[in-house]
């Protein structure tokens, strides 16, 4: 686009990638150079969500940009939210994603410490659903995981590169946190041993091999 010259001006450019927020802000300002505009608008709801368009997607920019865009970005979201300038939308993503590989990751040492004890993981599941601990992790673990099928269909790469914008947040904003830079460098780890194309949720096979004990 930025080699398009007068090309692109008046163009409005909605980019549904998850990117990292501060340079998405500076293609934005170079984009604005030019004549053109950015929105940032990732999107979450999986595979599923995208054939269904009821996908929800995450808004940044200037509030009238914001508004065009949502003609366009309706035709496959569901829900469509402005959370603030350009890049806003990358760093809700990216913070979406970590906390989706942080319940997976907990949801499975939760499942694996109970095993052990001899109870079984669907039925600890099925409790676990019904109560207060339940996130949507826990009700897809006896799908993904606990079935070996590891098919919810996003790349353990793709994930791990979001993870790692929300730990490069924190690391800005939040260096006293802790637990979203140790849900990166788990995935970190797990992408290095299972591979980027492997499906993120065997992000559950690193904990499993840890602790010496597969989930059934």
């Amino acid at each position: 686009l930025l080699g398009c010259g007068d090309a692109i001006r008046d163009t409005l450019v909605v980019d549904c990638t998850s990117g990292e927020p501060a340079r998405t802000a500076a293609l934005g300002e170079r984009l604005r150079e030019r004549g053109a505009r950015l929105v940032d608008s990732p999107v979450s709801g999986g595979p599923a969500g995208a054939e269904a368009a009821t996908l929800t997607s995450m808004m940044g920019g200037a509030d009238a940009d914001v508004a065009d865009a949502r003609a366009v970005v309706g035709c496959w979201s569901k829900k469509t939210v402005h959370c603030g300038a350009l890049g806003s939308g990358d760093a809700v993503k990216s913070v979406n994603n970590v906390l989706n590989t942080a319940h997976v990751l907990l949801a499975t040492e939760a499942a694996l410490v109970l095993q052990k004890y001899g109870v079984d993981a669907a039925t600890a599941l099925d409790v676990i659903n019904s109560s207060s601990g339940a996130s949507l992790q826990t009700q897809r673990l006896p799908e993904h995981v606990l079935s070996r099928d590891f098919g919810f269909g996003f790349k353990m790469g793709l994930m791990r590169k979001d993870c790692a914008i929300a730990d490069a947040l924190v690391a800005d904003l939040a260096p006293t946190h802790t637990l979203i830079p140790e849900a990166t460098r788990l995935i970190r780890a797990a992408e290095e041993q299972l591979g980027s194309d492997a499906d993120y949720t065997a992000v559950a096979r690193l904990l499993e091999a840890r602790c010496g004990e597969e989930l059934r």
